[in-house]
């Protein structure tokens, strides 16, 4: 006589081990996901990004300026451009009109840039070169994006990709620091200038980078 057999019901059997490698896969990949979106948000990864971002857009003005032999304008609303929409987080690139002694703005290259957020130009002066934001001599009038007309600080690049204006230095510094704007008012993190993010522009070559 044979002795009856009982088989498990399907849904009581445990997990084998490739499903359960499966899980901890997936588990390992979500968890890395989560681990990038969480450093993409950091202070510190924003100021990074806008630092690249702005000596992305200074190396273009001047390779735009080599290119057209005419010169290059970057306009900056910085943290003194109170009222401006966009004060202290935005700027853009413009060709200049050729033929005019005051510079005055052609087409615009691209469109308006701001800082990612949470991010704003810093005014400090301690930046290891003086800060460009507060050494620009010259100014442009051009049309922000809400449509207003203003006058801006501006750098000001050659037909050979050299820095003509402002002058009388070497070089210049522009700093990134976390911030933002409330009401108008450009408000700046305190911290170190270890916290900053800087980018280094040379006058001699117009050459725009991140300082390590």
């Amino acid at each position: 006589m044979r002795t009856p057999t009982h088989s498990r019901p399907e849904a009581a059997r445990g997990f084998t081990l490739i499903e359960l490698l499966g899980v901890i896969l997936i588990m390992s990949i979500l968890i890395g996901l989560a681990a990038v979106a969480l450093k993409d948000s950091s202070p510190a990864s924003k100021r990074e990004q806008g630092a690249r971002q702005l000596a992305a857009a200074l190396q273009q003005a001047r390779v735009e300026a080599i290119t057209i032999s005419g010169r290059t304008a970057v306009v900056f609303a910085g943290p003194g451009a109170g009222g401006v929409e966009g004060a202290g987080v935005t700027y853009g690139i413009f060709r200049l009109q050729e033929g005019v002694e005051d510079p005055v703005a052609g087409e615009m290259i691209g469109r308006w840039r701001t800082l990612p957020g949470g991010t704003v130009f810093s005014q400090r002066d301690d930046l290891g070169a003086p800060n460009l934001l507060t050494e620009m001599q010259d100014q442009l009038e051009v049309t922000m994006p809400e449509g207003a007309v203003v006058t801006l600080p501006c750098v000001i690049l050659s037909p050979e990709g050299r820095v003509i204006s402002p002058q009388g230095q070497a070089n210049w510094a522009l700093a990134i620091a976390t911030g933002g704007v409330q009401g108008g008012v450009v408000q700046e993190a305190a911290g170190d200038v270890a916290t900053l993010e800087r980018v280094l522009l040379r006058r001699s070559t117009g050459r725009a980078r991140r300082l390590p």
